[in-house]
């Protein structure tokens, strides 16, 4: 046997593990108990590699705890350590959460919340289960520059793109991203305030534009932050982790309790799926937690699944990165976009991304603006001076 051989073996087993652990329908102890005594200490290692990637310590230590003596000592005192780290984490991130969240509250400014603690109390009834590495905060683009004043005020500096960035290079970063990137350097904390659901325009653009109607009934959580309907939100965690190539189990252990918990209304979910043009990510989310957490799916939304030809591409493409452990190259990852949605607005925008004027370009070359054609004629050398002459990108954060 091969050394790659060997490794392979060790990423299945414990892979298997991994998965067991993380199922919202646990698996039986006795089941749990021999799948950990087939592990030898090459397999744990490796099972603590996947524990770090996948980001979901305490969700599976949950389970994995009670197999008691089945886990060797020192793993288990290592996993306990991790899940107190990553617990701790989670709170902090929630508490400057409802902080920021009562800032905005006080000026009256509208936000939603995505993803981080509070999808964690809303799916798990525990802030701290959930890992994340940052919040997410949605918001209306008028409001922005306020927002971003109330947010230095708060401790916050803009990052991405950074505070002493050009106008232009600012304009030319927001054509092409969703998001500004705030960093907290006293609370080592980073805030991604959002101004649209995704560096696509054309992704989600009805959901993005009613949320901030009067009409739109957001969920609110006990403290009264607002999020996402539970299949609005069903729907953008689909998409997110489509775009992301459902590398971690973090993403799809959400759409697993979204399913095993009977919140989400699925025949309102497809509705909206279909009608935003995005059923193929969403049905490709349900069958990915089918084959990977083994998440029971009902019949029809499986049947409509499995008979679509583009569904089983994009999950037999993301299945092989959730467990390798990585992400799928930029050139795969662009082409299986394509296939997200048919849209013609959708499918343009992809399609001329590398046809824009880039905020990196900008930075690099500051040019006037009715110069900025020039750009086009230039990205050749611009790109190659940022990759092989000065080794690393321009950033513009």
């Amino acid at each position: 046997m091969t050394i790659a051989d060997a490794a392979g073996m060790n990423r299945q087993a414990s892979y298997q593990l991994l998965r067991m652990c993380l199922a919202h329908s646990a698996a039986p102890l006795s089941a749990l108990k021999e799948t950990c005594s087939q592990l030898e200490s090459s397999d744990w290692e490796c099972f603590l590699q996947q524990l770090r990637w996948h980001r979901v310590t305490p969700l599976v230590w949950r389970n994995l705890s009670a197999a008691g003596e089945s886990v060797p000592g020192g793993v288990r005192k290592k996993i306990r350590l991790m899940e107190r780290e990553a617990r701790l984490r989670n709170l902090k991130h929630y508490a400057e959460l409802e902080r920021i969240g009562g800032l905005l509250q006080t000026n009256r400014l509208p936000y939603v919340c995505l993803k981080g603690p509070a999808l964690s109390e809303r799916l798990y009834q525990d802030a701290s289960l959930r890992e994340c590495r940052d919040l997410d905060v949605l918001a209306p683009r008028e409001h922005v520059a306020l927002i971003e004043r109330l947010l230095s005020e708060a401790g916050y500096r803009r990052v991405t793109p950074a505070e002493s960035a050009s106008p232009l290079v600012v304009e030319a970063y927001l054509n092409s991203n969703k998001d500004f990137i705030f960093h907290n350097a006293l609370r080592d904390i980073f805030l991604e305030l959002h101004m649209r659901l995704d560096d696509n325009e054309y992704v989600l653009p009805e959901l993005g534009k009613g949320l901030f109607e009067q009409e739109y009934s957001c969920h609110k959580n006990e403290f009264g932050r607002a999020c996402l309907s539970a299949e609005d939100e069903f729907v953008y965690l689909a998409m997110h982790g489509a775009r992301s190539c459902w590398a971690r189990l973090s993403w799809l252990s959400d759409i697993d309790a979204y399913l095993s918990g009977g919140e989400v209304d699925l025949n309102a979910v497809m509705d909206k799926a279909r009608r935003w043009g995005v059923e193929h990510p969403v049905l490709a989310a349900m069958i990915m937690t089918q084959k990977l957490l083994f998440t029971p799916l009902p019949a029809a939304q499986e049947a409509l699944a499995k008979s679509n030809p583009f569904v089983r591409l994009l999950c037999s493409r993301w299945e092989r990165a959730n467990q390798r452990k990585t992400y799928l190259s930029p050139v795969e990852q662009y082409v299986l976009l394509c296939f997200f949605s048919f849209r013609k607005k959708y499918l343009m925008r992809h399609l001329t991304q590398f046809f824009r004027i880039s905020a990196n370009d900008i930075a690099l070359l500051k040019l006037p603006r009715w110069m900025f054609p020039c750009y086009y004629l230039l990205r050749p050398f611009l790109w190659s001076w940022r990759y092989f002459f000065s080794r690393k990108r321009v950033r513009v954060e």
